[in-house]
């Protein structure tokens, strides 16, 4: 009895240590936390879209592709094109309502709407990954140059990538 009882001992502590250290299965990936991303905004969603693929936009294949107050006004804007970065945009061809270049930023999170930092002016934007509408309220005429410099009205521009 005397020799059983130590080993009786050490069978309970080699059984209790055993059950303690149980090895992980090595077929399961230990749980890692996995902190989501925040989700952007719809003005971050936009300027993604405004200036994916270089961020250029040309003309909709539409005769009409500029109006204003729903009038057709394209051969005022002959070769125009419009590239976006994250914080500016340049122009080409003729543009008498845009500037060769400018800063502009969203009015806010809904990504709608950007102001033109040279003039303050506001324009509505609508933009998917191949279309994008651009209006902006031109309240400027001029006398001089006549209506090759600007027309007074909502212009509306149809662009695609």
């Amino acid at each position: 009895m005397k020799h059983i009882q130590p080993l009786f001992f050490l069978f309970a502590l080699v059984l209790i240590v055993s059950i303690s250290c149980k090895k992980d299965d090595p077929g399961v990936d230990p749980v890692v936390p996995v902190t989501p991303e925040p989700e952007q905004t719809a003005a971050q969603k936009a300027t993604t879209l405004l200036t994916a693929n270089g961020g250029k936009w040309n003309p909709a294949a539409l005769s009409n592709w500029v109006t204003v107050e729903g009038v057709n006004v394209t051969d005022l804007f002959k070769d125009f094109s419009i590239t976006f970065t994250a914080t500016g945009y340049t122009t080409s061809g003729t543009t008498p309502v845009w500037s060769r270049s400018d800063t502009w930023s969203f009015k806010d999170n809904t990504g709608t709407v950007f102001i033109r930092k040279s003039d303050g002016k506001e324009v509505t934007i609508t933009v998917t990954e191949t279309t994008l509408k651009l209006i902006v309220d031109w309240v400027q005429t001029t006398t001089s140059g006549g209506r090759t410099k600007s027309i007074k009205g909502k212009h509306e521009f149809n662009l695609v990538k």
